[in-house]
């Protein structure tokens, strides 16, 4: 019997292709107009293969896909979609994504902060996330640039009083008298609004004491710096350097 030729290669037509077994051979199948036979369909010129959907256009926020996909363009994965990539990218604590806002940003869940910024954006009182050329220090609130030294404030007082009602650093305590006699009692340091909280600095100031005392701490204080007397303690003044 006569086999026909596709392409150079046996095939033949048959109405009911045949089922076949591990390792059989078989000719190449052609249709009705001796057409070669392919899994898929042919519309309009245009191949579809049964494994790749139809093409459309790309979009962010694509579902991650549990069948074949492929995009001509470069996608990044932000957590929970793909997104097409803009050149810029952003890294968040929770999702990382992309964005077109900045060069590179860092998202702290608030909102996202640029993290390489412009020579005219390197002023004092910048946020947190910030990377910058030059030397920074945080001032308790914000990060100002380095200037060769701290800039310290000095706080004074001489009964219970806050030094700062926000969070901040405490360099150095200095507690002195302020007559030649004085009661003997506790001053306290708290990190707090008010004469309670975390315990920083315990002074003891005896009875008629005239020497100066001077403290290096150098402690952060998260809410705020407040000094407290005792009911005992009199005629003496407290300095705290702080920022």
């Amino acid at each position: 019997m006569g086999v026909n030729v596709a392409n150079g290669m046996p095939a033949r037509y048959l109405a009911t292709p045949p089922t076949l077994v591990n390792g059989q051979p078989s000719a190449l199948m052609v249709d009705v107009n001796g057409r070669l036979l392919i899994a898929g369909t042919i519309s309009a010129g245009t191949i579809a293969i049964e494994e790749f959907p139809a093409a459309a256009a790309i979009t962010d926020n694509f579902a991650n896909p549990t069948t074949t996909q492929v995009a001509a363009m470069s996608m990044i994965y932000d957590g929970a979609t793909w997104d097409r990539w803009t050149g810029a990218v952003s890294v968040s604590q929770a999702t990382p994504g992309v964005t077109n806002r900045v060069a590179l940003a860092v998202s702290t869940g608030a909102g996202t902060e640029a993290l390489l910024r412009d020579s005219t954006q390197f002023g004092d009182g910048v946020s947190d996330g910030i990377a910058a050329v030059h030397q920074r220090y945080f001032n308790g609130s914000t990060y100002d640039r380095w200037k060769g030294y701290f800039p310290f404030i000095n706080g004074r007082v001489t009964a219970d009083g806050q030094i700062k009602g926000s969070a901040g650093f405490v360099h150095c305590i200095n507690v002195s008298p302020t007559a030649a006699t004085s009661t003997a009692g506790v001053i306290t340091i708290y990190d707090s609004l008010t004469e309670t909280g975390t315990v920083l600095a315990t002074i003891y100031c005896p009875t008629n004491d005239t020497t100066v005392k001077t403290i290096p701490i150098d402690v952060v204080a998260g809410t705020g710096i407040y000094v407290g007397y005792d009911a005992a303690v009199t005629n003496h003044a407290v300095n705290i350097s702080y920022i």
